[in-house]
């Protein structure tokens, strides 16, 4: 049994869920949280798995890119995780699928989907590719 399964059983068998309080809703939520957090975990490990098949380069960017997507959505309202981790779930579909199938790994961005992106994500693809830049300028020096 899962430590998320274990706290909702302690949770229910408890006599102050058997009337419903502000204290149940609370562990509830707690513990619903817990759950949310681990699969969310689990997706980011699941994605820098994936990414060992690309290229180191683009590996480097990828790695860093979804480090610093994570971090930056760890206290994130749970609307917003729900299509944050979907979008991901999608990524790393699409990550198997080609390797899978044998494709070369990942695919640039469209310009419709360049056009799309809010001025923080434009922000953080800028940031990312500045520090692959200033990476692969340090491997070419040594």
């Amino acid at each position: 049994m899962t430590h998320t399964a274990r706290a909702f059983r302690e949770i229910f068998a408890t006599q102050a869920f058997a009337e419903p309080s502000l204290a149940s809703v609370t562990q509830v939520q707690q513990a619903a949280g817990m759950a949310y957090t681990r699969a969310v975990l689990k997706l980011y490990r699941d994605i820098r798995v994936a990414h060992r098949n690309l290229p180191s380069t683009h590996r480097k960017l990828g790695d860093g890119y979804v480090q610093q997507e994570f971090r930056q959505h760890r206290t994130a309202a749970p609307s917003f995780m729900a299509q944050f981790e979907r979008q991901w779930r999608d990524y790393l579909q699409m990550l198997r699928g080609q390797a899978a199938r044998g494709d070369v790994l990942g695919r640039s961005l469209s310009d419709q989907e360049i056009a799309d992106l809010n001025e923080e994500q434009r922000s953080s693809l800028a940031q990312a590719l500045d520090e692959k830049a200033a990476g692969d300028e340090g491997q070419l020096l040594k």
